[in-house]
């Protein structure tokens, strides 16, 4: 395996739920909850539930969020 090799988010992370992974990335990027939110036009708690794993995400959120956190959408579906 050389220095330059991918993988995806589940061999690192594999039991990480999608609030794990969404907090990561928020949290990378120095943002807040409401930051996040404001950004993607969602409402705050909207994102604190995502994050608890109270509220699932569609394609539609995936997008807002991929774009936000400047990551591939898949993360979030």
């Amino acid at each position: 395996m050389d220095d330059n090799t991918l993988f995806e988010a589940s061999e690192v992370f594999p039991k990480s739920h999608l609030g794990t992974i969404l907090r990561g990335f928020r949290t990378r990027e120095g943002l807040t909850q409401k930051e996040l939110a404001r950004m993607t036009g969602l409402k705050p708690h909207h994102v604190s539930e995502m994050e608890t794993g109270k509220r699932l995400t569609g394609k539609e959120i995936a997008e807002r969020l991929a774009g936000a956190l400047d990551v591939d959408q898949r993360f979030f579906l």
